[in-house]
């Protein structure tokens, strides 16, 4: 069941990999990543994506990745991850 959930992420976009081709359905993920996995698939199933708050509360703020800094404010914003 685990390894069709994660084929699924990986088919519908949710997951997308490392960028240089490389997917690792069984790696550790951060917190960016798993706010992007959700980020994307909320995207994917149409939903509200107003919510976005301030990550001034993260004391590791300034290591949060370009690409996944949207993400990371949606999920603070909509209460999915706290600091």
């Amino acid at each position: 069941m685990v390894q069709q959930c994660r084929g699924l992420g990986q088919q519908e976009r949710h997951r997308q990999g490392y960028g240089t081709g490389v997917f690792g359905p069984w790696d550790p993920i951060t917190r960016e990543q798993m706010a992007a996995i959700l980020h994307r698939y909320a995207q994917f199933k149409n939903y509200d994506l107003s919510a976005s708050d301030s990550l001034k509360m993260f004391s590791d703020v300034k290591s949060v990745s370009s690409w996944a800094l949207e993400a990371v404010k949606w999920a603070v914003g909509a209460g999915l991850i706290e600091g």
